[in-house]
């Protein structure tokens, strides 16, 4: 969330992640595929939910679930990690999502290289294959190529990322995660 307070998450009444701070990731769980309640609150209550929803994963997939949107707007963003996606040994593999809900359609550049243009919120990009290396990740608005953020990451073969767009301006950050389809696409 952009406001970075923690959060408790419960599911079906019985609490799964426990002082989830902004800007972590819980590790991946197992969830049955039948329907369930999920509740999100700040962290140590349990009354005025941030979040209150239904949740149904289809089985045998995996998916990262982000909480985003503004304050008294809050929702709980399902991102399916593409189970046929596998590693590569010559590459790395990745994507853009962008979580950030006040920044303008953004473009991400690397190494001052355009690769995704007119990114909204919520939108998140295809896989694709990247050179192993360091990159400089810069987010720019699309209208006037202002700069939003930027950062530096190493994509090592043989890994899937995905880099999130998250937070407010002025304080819009990427982070960048390695994807449980990594681990589990390996053994195909």
């Amino acid at each position: 969330l952009p406001v970075g307070e923690p959060v408790d998450i419960y599911m079906d009444g019985n609490l799964i992640v426990s002082s989830l701070n902004y800007k972590d990731f819980s590790p991946y769980t197992y969830i049955s595929t039948e329907s369930h309640k999920v509740d999100v609150y700040k962290a140590g209550t349990k009354s005025n939910p941030l979040i209150r929803t239904s949740l149904f994963l289809p089985l045998e997939q995996i998916f990262t679930l982000g909480l985003t949107g503004n304050k008294g707007e809050e929702t709980l963003l399902t991102i399916p990690d593409d189970i046929e996606q596998m590693p590569s040994s010559n590459s790395a593999v990745g994507r853009i999502i962008n979580l950030a809900p006040n920044i303008p359609i953004a473009d991400v550049f690397f190494n001052n290289k355009p690769e995704v243009n007119n990114i909204d919120y919520r939108d998140q990009t295809p896989y694709a294959y990247i050179p192993p290396g360091k990159y400089t990740l810069e987010v720019k608005a699309t209208a006037d190529g202002s700069p939003i953020t930027k950062s530096v990451f190493d994509f090592k073969a043989d890994r899937i990322y995905t880099t999130y767009i998250v937070g407010d301006q002025p304080n819009t950050q990427l982070l960048n995660s390695v994807d449980g389809n990594t681990y589990v696409c390996k053994a195909k």
